[in-house]
Formats: C-alpha cells, sequence, structure tokens
C-alpha cells in the first residue's frame, strides 16, 4: 500500500491510524516526501520531507566527504492559498469561471512558514493579517546540500540565492546527474520534483545581499518573491550517467502510448475532466472499495493497463500531452530513466509521438538511450510529449497522474498493473 486512495486503500478515518511499513532497498538513498492522497488535503498542507541516507560502509567515503558540505538542510516550497482547498477546487470546476486553468495561489510557504504583504489582500476574500518579520534562512560559511522539494499545487519555481553557487548533484530521490552542474540559479522545479544541490559561498560577496529568490513559472501564474532576470539550470535538459552504469537495454519489452489532455464537455456538466486515453479517473472512489481489493472484473471503467513483469524487462511509457499547458506526472511505486523531452510550438497536434508510426521519427529527435537522467516524476511541456523507460521488477498496482492537485482531482491519472498474470 502506498497511500492512494480507492486504488491500494481506503482513507484512514477521522481519529484512527494507519501503520505504514516498507523496505528501503539498499540502493535506495536520497530526498523524498509523504502527502495525503486523500481528496485535496496536501494543499491544505498535509506533507513532510523523508531523506534516505546511503548506508554507511568501511572505507567508502560518506556522501558529504563526496560532495564536501558539513550542512544538510530541506526546504519543502510550495504555494499556498488563503482559502481551504475545496473552495479553490470549487472555483476551478465552477461552469463561470470554464476554461480558467490557473486557480493562482495567493502566496508560498517554506518549511510551513511565509510572508504576505497584508496590504494586497482584496475584499472579496477578506483575509485575517499581521505583519511578520520575513523568515530568516541561516547558512554556514562551508558549504550546504540543499535539498528543495517543491510541495506546491499546481506552480513550479526558479530559485536563485545571491552571493552561492549552485552545483545540482542529485533530482528526484538519487537520480544522478552527470558532470556537477553549476548555475547561478536552477529551476524550474514543478510539483512534486525535488533536487539537490551544493552550495558554495562566495566569500568577497556581501553578507548583508545574501538573499534567496524565488521565481514563479509564468505557466500557472501567483506570486514571486522579488528576483532580477536569470538564466537557471534548465532541468529539462539534464542528463544522468552513462547507460552502461543503469543496466537499461536499448529497446523495451513493452510500449505504452498515452494521450492526456483536460477537456470541458457537456456530457460532464461543461466543468473540466482530465483525461488519460479518453478515460477520466474517478477520483477518490470513497464509498467503493479499493481496486486492489476487488477482482479485476469489478474494476469497472478504470483505466489500468496490464504491464507483465520478468527478469529485465523494460517498459516505455510515451505520454503526449495535447494540452496547452503543461503538466508534472509522477509515477508511484517506481523510478523511470527520461529517453525525451519534446515541446512543441504552435499548431504542436502534428508533433505528437507513436512509436509504432515509423514512417514518422519523432519531432524531439532520437530517444537518449546513452546517458538519461532517472526520475520519479517528469514535466510534460504544452503540446509535446515525454519519452519513459521504467524497469517492471515491482508488482502492484502503481498510480501514474498529473501532480498539479487541481487536474489529478478532475480525473487527470490512470494506473498501471504491473504483475506476472
Amino acid at each position: 500500500m502506498d497511500g492512494a486512495v480507492g486504488l491500494t486503500q481506503s482513507p484512514t478515518g477521522p481519529s484512527k491510524s494507519f501503520t505504514y511499513k516498507f523496505h528501503i532497498a539498499e540502493a535506495q538513498s536520497g530526498s523524498f516526501w509523504y502527502h495525503s492522497h486523500s481528496e485535496l488535503q496536501r494543499a491544505d498542507g498535509l506533507y513532510g520531507g523523508i531523506v534516505i541516507h546511503k548506508p554507511a560502509s568501511s572505507g567508502v567515503p560518506s556522501e558529504n566527504e563526496v560532495h564536501n558540505y558539513d550542512q544538510d538542510v530541506g526546504l519543502l516550497i510550495g504555494d499556498w492559498y488563503h482559502r481551504p482547498s475545496h473552495e479553490v477546487q470549487v472555483y476551478y470546476e465552477d461552469f463561470a469561471n470554464a476554461g480558467n486553468e490557473k486557480p493562482a495561489p495567493d502566496s508560498l510557504l517554506i518549511n510551513g512558514q511565509g510572508y504576505f504583504n497584508c496590504s494586497l489582500a482584496v475584499p472579496a476574500r477578506p483575509l485575517v493579517c499581521q505583519k511578520i518579520m520575513i523568515p530568516q534562512l541561516n547558512l554556514n560559511i562551508n558549504n550546504t546540500r540543499l535539498r528543495l522539494i517543491n510541495t506546491g499545487a499546481i506552480v513550479g519555481f526558479t530559485i536563485s540565492i545571491a552571493g552561492y553557487d549552485m552545483h545540482l548533484i542529485e533530482v528526484d530521490g538519487g537520480g544522478e546527474v552527470s558532470g556537477g552542474l553549476g548555475s547561478s540559479s536552477i529551476g524550474v522545479i514543478y510539483p512534486g520534483e525535488r533536487v539537490d544541490i551544493i552550495l558554495g559561498p562566495n566569500l568577497h560577496f556581501d553578507k548583508s545581499k545574501m538573499v534567496m529568490s524565488i521565481e514563479l513559472d509564468a505557466e500557472y501564474g501567483g506570486p514571486s518573491m522579488p528576483t532580477e532576470a536569470l538564466a537557471p539550470l534548465d532541468l529539462a535538459r539534464v542528463a544522468g550517467p552513462p547507460r552502461v552504469t543503469t543496466g537499461m537495454p536499448k529497446t523495451p519489452s513493452q510500449t505504452l502510448v498515452l494521450y492526456t489532455k483536460v477537456e470541458i464537455l457537456g456530457e460532464f456538466g461543461n466543468r473540466p475532466r482530465g483525461f488519460i486515453n479518453q478515460s477520466t479517473w474517478e477520483a477518490e472512489r470513497l464509498e467503493k472499495m479499493p481496486l486492489l481489493a476487488l477482482d479485476k472484473t469489478a474494476w469497472g471503467n478504470a483505466f489500468v493497463p496490464f504491464v507483465k513483469t520478468g527478469e529485465d524487462r523494460w517498459v516505455d511509457i510515451v505520454l503526449n500531452n495535447f494540452d496547452d499547458r503543461g503538466h508534472p506526472f509522477h509515477l508511484h511505486g517506481n523510478d523511470f530513466f527520461v529517453l525525451s523531452v519534446h515541446e512543441a510550438g504552435i499548431g504542436g497536434y502534428d508533433e505528437a509521438y507513436n512509436p509504432f508510426d515509423t514512417a514518422r521519427p519523432p519531432a524531439g529527435g532520437p530517444l537518449n538511450t546513452m546517458n538519461p537522467v532517472r526520475k520519479d516524476t517528469i514535466f510534460i511541456p504544452a503540446m509535446g510529449y515525454a519519452v519513459l523507460r521504467f524497469k517492471a521488477d515491482n508488482e502492484g498496482l502503481w498510480f501514474f497522474h498529473c501532480h498539479i492537485l487541481w487536474h489529478q482531482a478532475v480525473g487527470m491519472a490512470m494506473a498501471l498493473h504491473v504483475g506476472s498474470d
């Protein structure tokens, strides 16, 4: 069980408890987080961070020795609404707002703390607001490992810290990157994504001007902490170590071709619904048993393709995004290698990728099977696509969904049934 309500378990009731016990593989380490998958509770703050350190081994350098840092800091950064999540969802789905794809957040939280200019509150949504000191982030004079987690409901962000150089070392829970990439800023980090960076201070920089700046992705709008024009390290272009170290083959054993889009249709009361291959996920299934507890014949219209497991079986997911906005997708229970991410321009419907149509090569060019990066959350650009490859060695029902909470809530999700029969 991994917390996906309606798929692998029922929700934990009020004043009840549920204990999760899970095995941590010897090779698993990195920055992770947990959050509620029931209703919209993540947007109301029900989440937290988890760090898995590599096991200590005699004669093997520790992580802080390898990357030369002596301070380890986690930052859970996410957008924040000044009203309950269910009110935001009602606004998003309201017929009067049909086509409104961005219920813009009101502010930001970093590790549960934020700062808001009370004069920006609007009369339409009265707010109890009082002036507070701007929160401080205290870093020592030596190198610091900064673990950044986007816990937000909708907006991606780019981050920079004046007076520090940033060196990217990992993404999404231990996914190594090639070359120790450095920059003065890094982004865009979308909801669900994590990045680990080493901060190196510039000892000649005026300490009074060491300010962290967060610029929100313009695609979904919202407030930004003031920042100068940035030329960030583009996470969409990051590569991983050579394929010889991953064991990934050049060709997959199975390929799934998917198409996703948010539609506003009369049969759904002209309210937005998220679709994957013309199927929309029945949110929550609160009144029903989870699929895991049912025979497959009782799964109804749930879109759950079967993936056969086996020794050295690898599966490609080709996800085409037919929306004019991007979607960060997350796969439960598995990591994947990112073989391609393509962002199309206007008229991008003609650039969708179908690997079974051999007469049309991929618009994004050849797949990168030599040094792909390993992740578990990937942003699919507007009118674009991504090709993901994962090893089918973890049996179970695994949720695959948009990590924009409002899109997941209207059905932009599916599941994979990984098994031997």
